[in-house]
């Protein structure tokens, strides 16, 4: 094991266990080693973002973001600038996790809530039957984003296929009763 990423490692277990302070001081030796250790930033952008120190955490995540474009990254991202009330920023981000992780659940389901906060329900019902066509197993999530589709659909004025789904969702509920 390196100096570097046995560093890095006892930053996340300090991190892990509460000691912000001391990780962020271990991050910061990570990067006196390396300036371009995507890991480090990432994980300072986190450690920034819960301290609510959100510019720093928007700008150490972009740093890592572009050494290492992660969906997962984006999405941090985009929620730190929905915190700051920079919601077409957000969605940007949110769009740029759907190009590096287009069947991604969590991706998917980041982009279509922001695009209903921002009343955007035309995209947003496309991307919740998108999500929805991905959930195999969970009877209880499928009845989850049969309604979030449902209500989008509904926002967005397609009245007979928001009936349609809605109506598949009751007979998923009234079929797990």
């Amino acid at each position: 094991m390196t100096l570097i990423s046995s560093r890095r490692k006892a930053a996340a277990c300090l991190h892990g266990n509460g000691d912000l302070d001391r990780a962020l001081q271990l991050y910061r030796k990570v990067l006196d080693l390396d300036p371009r250790d995507a890991d480090a930033l990432y994980s300072m952008g986190v450690l920034a973002g819960e301290s609510d120190a959100l510019e720093d955490a928007v700008c150490l995540m972009s740093q890592s973001l572009d050494l290492e474009p992660t969906a997962e990254k984006c999405i941090f991202i985009g929620k730190v600038l929905e915190k700051q009330n920079r919601n077409a920023a957000a969605l940007a981000y949110y769009r740029k996790a759907k190009q590096l992780d287009p069947c991604g659940p969590t991706t998917l389901e980041a982009l279509a809530e922001a695009l209903d906060r921002r009343q955007e329900y035309e995209e947003s019902s496309g991307v919740w039957a998108r999500r929805l066509r991905l959930e195999c197993c969970d009877s209880a999530r499928q009845l989850q984003l049969r309604l979030y589709l449902t209500n989008a659909l509904r926002l967005a004025g397609h009245l007979s296929p928001a009936g349609q789904v809605l109506r598949q969702a009751r007979a998923m509920s009234s079929g797990s009763s």
